[in-house]
């Protein structure tokens, strides 16, 4: 381990113990009192006029940023809305309260600001002689300086593709970052009126930069860290610059009159302020249009666009070659609505297994195309882990599908696993609405896809989240009469519950044993008995209505409140896409194969492909979780999915529990 990681994880470790962290807090303030002492001797005062001097400097800096926070606060206005109506309210507070201080605060700092903004719109009267032209200038070129990144991402190829797509939340969002590189820029300048301020300002300029480059918004991460400047060096120097420039200025402050800021400081000063006003002004607005032009997951799809007006209620269940459960899985097997240019339909396990190899689990498969769902291992070779094993399908990337298909095409197989309460009581644990405590059967169908691609432009740069192998699943809730419920579609590490009745489907019938689903119905004998699930392009994430508006759930894989940034990602381009009318295809199962945690694909004991990686702007990509391990290793969402679907803190749709209920009707 490297030496400073080494440090790092001993502070960590001792401030999780008991005594730890009081320990460590003892240890700075002694550090801290005797630093001050040094410096009140060098200043020949005592310590408490040090401290006020020291404070000062830090003080200064932070009035001259300070108008930036209302960005934050407005940001934090619209995510405190899924964190409940009091956060929201103290959000709301402290966002009026900031900018009150900023309007009418009657602090000197603050009258100061005021009356530069009136001599800045003095200034620019047509009554008035025109400023010289030196109090334009810097202004000028700051602001110029901080546009240009924004400038050359607007002209950028991808910024058409962008700009189709984001519409007015996008666009106002764009505009609103811009401004605040030009604010903050603005604001520095102004506040850099003595040679320490100078020093100060370049350094948080060049920390800025610096983490944009480390974020991959901005390029030349590897020529920082081929100059050893990585971002943990570059915080670091940044701390110590700012503690001597502060420690400078205070010494300075000693014994001179402060610096008066120029016409040209004062100039550049309020600009900023205004700038700052009118970006925090253009993300409201865009937070606030794009939380209008969400669509909530569990909207009605018009089912009429496919020839199917309502879902049968009392369906007559298929008769399939093969036994009971057989017979419901055919019956109810989903269609998946896919988008125009979704590049990785559902597909079988052995195509995919023929493209992939093994290790880990059982006997190693080490040459691609040897594995097969015949040769796929069972179990862990110490037979404790229950997930050891990897398969990796390196070439799954290039297997997209070769041309587009259209209309309702048979694809894939699905896996269709068949509980019964009578011999799986567990899985229908938990709290369940009144008018569905006749639940006794709950069909799950696990979708496989090779590879997952999801990737969009962002207002910031690019983002791409892939991953080998990608199991979602679909489940039709029924009653001891077979009578369907409800259906509960996956998205990312949760989903939604949506009633039988509120669905949109598509008729369905056997010929030579073989499930076929079309648009429309062939004989007055064909139930709509087939659920149509919009499926988002690239995340394969399912929802009940197409076209919709929606930023992905992603908070729900992190235990994050679910919609806490959804307005956010919304405006930036992180959107669920889904196909629109009788675009795309529809895709009914080749196959549906009835299986149990026993097995195979699903007895697979490990995960389908190397893992995540995200890949964001100019930065490489990045490993951030294993691939998806098989249903049965995903305990809720196959132990017990009914306590998940209802109370489950990420799903949501028709019906959810409250905290008593869920707490009464717990899952054992």
């Amino acid at each position: 381990m490297h030496g400073a990681r080494r440090w790092e994880f001993a502070i960590v470790t001792a401030a999780l113990t008991l005594w730890g962290l009081p320990i460590l807090g003892l240890a700075g303030i002694a550090i801290a009192f005797v630093g001050i002492l040094v410096l009140a001797r060098a200043m020949g005062t005592d310590a408490w006029n040090a401290v006020g001097r020291l404070l000062r400097p830090p003080a200064a800096l932070g009035r001259a940023l300070l108008p930036l926070l209302v960005i934050t606060a407005v940001v934090a206005l619209f995510a405190s809305e899924e964190l409940g109506p009091l956060l929201q309210l103290v959000s709301g507070v402290l966002l009026a309260a900031l900018v009150w201080l900023l309007v009418r605060g009657q602090a000197d700092e603050m009258k100061h600001e005021r009356q530069q903004v009136q001599e800045l719109g003095i200034a620019l009267h047509p009554a008035t002689p025109f400023p010289p032209l030196r109090t334009f200038a810097l202004p000028a070129l700051v602001t110029i300086l901080a546009a240009i990144p924004f400038i050359v991402a607007a002209f950028r190829g991808e910024f058409a593709t962008w700009r189709s797509s984001a519409g007015w939340s996008g666009l106002l969002e764009y505009a609103a970052l811009g401004l605040v590189a030009v604010a903050g820029a603005l604001r520095l300048a102004g506040y850099a009126t003595g040679r320490w301020r100078v020093v100060v300002a370049l350094a948080v300029l060049v920390f800025a930069i610096r983490t944009l480059t480390w974020a991959g918004v901005l390029g030349g991460e590897k020529r920082w860290n081929d100059a050893h400047v990585t971002a943990r060096i570059a915080l670091l120097a940044l701390v110590g610059l700012l503690v001597l420039a502060f420690v400078g200025e205070s010494h300075r402050l000693a014994g001179e009159k402060p610096m008066e800021p120029s016409e040209t400081h004062k100039f550049t000063r309020a600009l900023g302020l205004v700038v700052a006003f009118v970006s925090a002004g253009l993300l409201f607005a865009a937070l606030a249009a794009a939380a209008l032009d969400t669509t909530g997951g569990a909207d009605r799809l018009p089912s009429d666009r496919f020839g199917a007006i309502v879902p049968t209620t009392t369906p007559t269940i298929l008769d399939t070659p093969g036994n009971a459960d057989s017979d419901l899985a055919s019956t109810f097997a989903p269609v998946l609505h896919l988008q125009h240019d979704e590049d990785y339909p559902p597909v079988s396990v052995d195509d995919f297994l023929a493209h992939s190899t093994q290790s880990g689990a059982g006997p190693a498969t080490t040459t691609e195309g040897q594995l097969s769902l015949a040769t796929l291992p069972t179990e862990c070779s110490d037979r404790r882990d229950t997930a050891c094993g990897t398969i990796s399908c390196p070439s799954c990337t290039n297997r997209k599908k070769e041309s587009q298909p259209e209309g309702f095409v048979p694809q894939g197989v699905f896996y269709a696993r068949v509980a019964r309460k009578s011999r799986e009581p567990r899985v229908f644990s938990g709290w369940t609405p009144k008018d569905m405590s006749g639940l006794a059967i709950l069909v799950q169908y696990w979708l496989f896809y090779d590879y997952d691609r999801w990737q969009t432009e962002t207002v910031i740069g690019g983002l791409t989240q892939e991953h080998q192998a990608d199991w979602e699943n679909v489940s039709v809730g029924l009653d001891s009469a077979n009578r369907p419920l409800f259906v509960a579609l996956s998205a990312h590490c949760a989903g939604q519950v949506v009633r039988w009745s509120r669905i949109a489907a598509a008729p369905g019938r056997l010929v030579d044993g073989k499930l076929v689903v079309s648009r429309e119905r062939a004989t007055r004998d064909e139930e709509v008995t087939h659920p149509i699930v919009a499926v988002a392009r690239g995340s394969h994430a399912n929802y009940a209505v197409s076209a919709g508006h929606r930023p992905p759930d992603w908070g729900s894989c992190k235990h994050l409140p679910s919609d806490a940034l959804s307005a956010l990602s919304y405006a930036s381009n992180v959107r669920d896409v889904t196909e629109t009318g009788d675009r795309g295809w529809f895709a009914y199962p080749r196959d549906v194969a009835v299986v149990t945690a026993r097995t195979k694909p699903m007895s697979y004991p490990g995960s389908w492909g190397d893992g995540e990686t995200i890949t964001f702007g100019h930065r490489a990509p990045k490993r951030t979780a294993r691939g998806p391990l098989s249903p049965p290793l995903q305990r809720g969402s196959w132990d017990t999915p009914i306590h998940s679907y209802f109370c489950g803190s990420h799903w949501h749709g028709d019906e959810h529990g409250t905290k008593s209920e869920c707490s009464s009707g717990a899952a054992s």
